[in-house]
């Protein structure tokens, strides 16, 4: 059989990309099965009430790093640079516009 090519890999070789080693699938499983013997829902909601820090760093884990999505049509970014002293809190600029730019200009 042929070598493959730099960066290909040979065919039947190892597991197919995104698949979750066994040990992965273990572990979650195991942390699952935990989960429902602390309590399950109300164990979070306990530490969500005792232990605030630790549970927002936990259900920040949670969240995909990456978003695969498909959008048609058209993006538009705008980008503000504000040169300058930082404005008083009563000027603070909302995300979408500077005060006085109601139309989004």
């Amino acid at each position: 059989m042929p070598r493959p090519v730099k960066g290909e890999r040979t065919p039947g070789s190892g597991r197919a990309p995104g698949t979750p080693n066994k040990t992965t699938r273990i572990m979650r499983e195991l942390w699952l099965e935990a989960f429902e013997r602390a309590g399950g829902v109300d164990y979070l909601v306990q530490q969500a009430t005792e232990n605030p820090s630790s549970f927002m760093q936990g259900l920040l884990r949670q969240i995909p790093n990456e978003v695969a999505a498909k959008a048609e049509g058209v993006l538009e970014v705008r980008h503000r640079i504000h040169i300058g002293p930082k404005p008083a809190e009563s000027e603070t600029p909302s995300y979408a516009m500077w005060p006085g730019d109601e139309s989004g200009e």
